[in-house]
């Protein structure tokens, strides 16, 4: 996706590297996540389980993101009120 979207142009060779790059990679975490909830050698249930923990993964950093945004308003909507509350008072 980025290669389209910077403009970026890769010769055959890069293309091949960085595939073979990425497929190793999805192998090593469905081997390890087979592997880790003792699957070994289930290569569909490691695939299963890696892109669930992916997806997991990525709903809980969402929630945290979300709280942390949801505690920064609430904090400025106290530093508001306080504000105006002051104001009022002059």
């Amino acid at each position: 996706m980025s290669q389209n979207s910077l403009r970026l142009s890769w010769t055959r060779e890069e293309v091949d590297n960085r595939l073979h790059g990425i497929m190793k990679a999805i192998h090593k975490q469905c081997v390890d996540a087979a592997g880790a909830y003792g699957m070994a050698g289930n290569y569909v249930a490691g695939a299963n389980i890696a892109g669930f923990l992916k997806v997991a993964d990525s709903m809980l950093d969402q929630a945290s993101s979300d709280l942390v945004c949801s505690i920064c308003e609430r904090s400025r909507d106290r530093s508001n009120q306080e504000y105006a509350r002051e104001a009022a008072q002059v």
